[in-house]
């Protein structure tokens, strides 16, 4: 019981951070972010979490603008009807990683397919506010902080010790381009012009009080960073390089400062604590190409790397990034999870403003699996696909158009579950086949209707009727996109997760994965939460879950509830701590059901 309430805690975090992911953190510094054009387009945005190794990462909160989901067991999530510019920009957020994110050129009324990396947050100093303090990593890139000018989010004084959290990203490192913050390295200089950057270093760095609450800088104070430059770049590393600090809104990086070289080192002064880059600055370009198989048929869904920033190669096998003006760099594609590598193809400088048409790029042939995708209605539908083997491998993709859909995948003859869901109507299936031994080797999963509608209709509803607090017998309905609405069975502790959001967001939790009744008591795990606009009310004291349905993955998991939910009020100037509380009739969940966990 102990270990699901940590449990129960991180999900309500999640659900309550991805509500609020809009609000700006006014005890961060941080300079007025550049305002984003005005909407020109709208993009179906289909992705996948994953941390360094490049494991899924399930239950990271992504929002793009005011589009939020959740990530799910294999690390994808589906965000629909995103607006932006030419460019959109996604992050994603979960408790022990540095927030993540990645911008990319929007594909128009289509699917842009991103993956973000988290980046593990532990940890790795122990500081006292009292003294001074070198926080130096094994290469040399760290932190000096002078003693006294650390604070908590109230503007207090920080006295004794504290711990911080310091990742220093090598433009050396192989995997550099899939780590930056923001993904496509674009700039904004001291006079609001938008630029194209080159790195020579960056540094993560978190601040946390004991209890884990985040800390920074006092008020008028600053600290010294040092960033170790890679031996390959010292040659063409200027003597005075602009610092720029990330922006977490806009998804760009802005200048702040600037750090000199000092050795093989640049050492620079900041005032606030984010994620802190060494770039040269300049004018952008644009390269786009083309990926093959050995057979000569173009590949989508393959990631290419273009210098310092990737891409993901569209339904027509084309990829298309922007790369800093009079600099070198490779590109390659760079697919690990498929075991598809390419030779480096070098790029001269190229110039401001041009379109560079790379060479086509020709890889070996993975195998792939089929599906015939049918709509009988003669509807247009979104669909997304997940392929998932071993213990945490998965490829993903999606597609709008009725036929047969083909995805690459490893030649590994491992067994595979494959998750197809209507973005639509929210029908979802599974099936599990074997993957092929061998190159250009076709498995075929069958037939899926993506626009059934006799089944489980056009909707996925839950509803209730709320009142105290506020509300007076007020019927909340909850149409939630498919994409965030699901259940997850954990086969190690034993227990449901389901989540719904729209406006609202419902979350209940109750032990096993059968038709029963269930009622909150010391011996069970049963729990319901309600979400609103960064409020929480959380039922656990008293609760009645009644599960009505438990069907197969892809299928409904579906019930009723009613209860009395508190909502605790904190007041942070004068310490004092106040509950509300609200009634809950009429309950009725609805959720799609995943693949079980453990």
């Amino acid at each position: 019981m102990i270990a699901y309430s940590k449990l129960l805690t991180r999900l309500l975090l999640l659900v309550i951070i991805s509500f609020s992911s809009c609000k700006k953190d006014d005890n961060n510094p941080d300079p007025t972010p550049v305002v984003p054009n005005t909407p020109t387009n709208t993009t179906l945005v289909i992705g996948r979490v994953v941390d360094e190794s490049g494991n899924p990462v399930a239950g990271s909160s992504v929002s793009a603008g005011s589009i939020s989901s959740i990530s799910n067991s294999d690390g994808t999530f589906v965000l629909s009807g995103v607006s932006g510019t030419s460019r959109v920009f996604v992050s994603a957020n979960k408790s022990g990683y540095f927030k993540g994110s990645r911008g990319a050129i929007a594909e128009n009324n289509g699917i842009t397919k991103i993956e973000i990396t988290l980046l593990e947050n532990t940890p790795n100093f122990i500081a006292n506010a009292g003294s001074s303090n070198s926080l130096l990593l094994s290469n040399g890139s760290g932190v000096e902080l002078a003693s006294n000018t650390v604070q908590d989010q109230s503007g207090a004084s920080v006295s004794g010790s504290f711990q911080v959290s310091i990742v220093h990203l090598d433009p050396a490192d192989p995997d550099f381009e899939n780590k930056v913050p923001g993904g496509d390295l674009i700039g904004v200089d001291a006079a609001s012009q938008e630029l194209q950057l080159f790195s020579y270093g960056m540094l993560l760095v978190q601040m946390t009080d004991n209890s884990g609450n985040e800390l920074q800088l006092a008020s008028g104070s600053t600290a010294t960073i040092r960033m170790k430059v890679p031996t390959s770049q010292l040659s063409t590393a200027p003597s005075s390089i602009p610092l720029w600090h990330f922006n977490e809104t806009s998804g760009k990086w802005e200048e702040q400062g600037s750090a000199s070289l000092q050795g093989d080192t640049y050492v620079g002064t900041v005032s606030h604590f984010s994620s802190w880059n060494c770039d040269h600055p300049g004018s952008r370009a644009t390269v786009r190409g083309l990926v093959r198989d050995c057979n000569g048929n173009v590949l989508p869904g393959i990631r290419v790397r273009v210098g310092q920033t990737s891409a993901f190669t569209d339904a027509s096998g084309q990829y298309e990034t922007f790369a800093p003006a009079g600099v070198d760099f490779d590109v390659a594609v760079e697919s690990p999870e498929l075991g598809i590598f390419s030779t480096p193809n070098t790029v001269s400088s190229l110039t401001a403003g041009s379109v560079f048409d790379a060479p086509a790029i020709s890889v070996a042939c993975p195998g792939y699996v089929t599906m015939s995708l049918a709509c009988s209605s003669g509807s247009t539908f979104n669909a997304s696909v997940s392929v998932n083997w071993g213990a945490s491998q998965s490829v993903f993709g999606s597609t709008q158009t009725p036929g047969t859909f083909k995805i690459a995948v490893p030649t590994n003859g491992q067994t595979a579950n494959i998750i197809v869901t209507s973005l639509t109507n929210g029908d979802s299936y599974s099936v599990s086949v074997t993957l092929p031994t061998s190159a250009n080797q076709e498995i075929s999963a069958g037939t899926f209707e993506m626009c059934n509608t006799s089944s489980s209709g056009n909707t996925i509803q839950s509803s209730f009727t709320i009142n105290g607090d506020g509300f007076n017998n007020q019927t909340i309905t909850i149409n939630a996109m498919p994409v965030i609405c699901y259940s997850v069975f954990n086969t190690s502790d034993f227990s449901t997760v389901g989540i719904a959001m729209e406006t609202y967001g419902l979350t209940v939790i109750f032990p096993g994965n059968t038709v029963n009744t269930y009622e909150h008591n010391d011996s069970t795990d049963v729990y319901a939460t309600i979400t609103n606009n960064g409020n929480s009310w959380v039922a656990d004291s008293v609760l009645t879950i009644n599960v009505t349905e438990f069907g197969p993955v892809g299928g409904r998991v579906k019930g009723n509830f009613n209860g009395i939910f508190r909502r605790v009020d904190y007041n942070q100037t004068s310490g004092e701590v106040n509950f509300f509380y609200t009634t809950v009739t009429n309950g009725h969940f609805e959720f799609i059901r995943r693949p079980d966990e453990n």
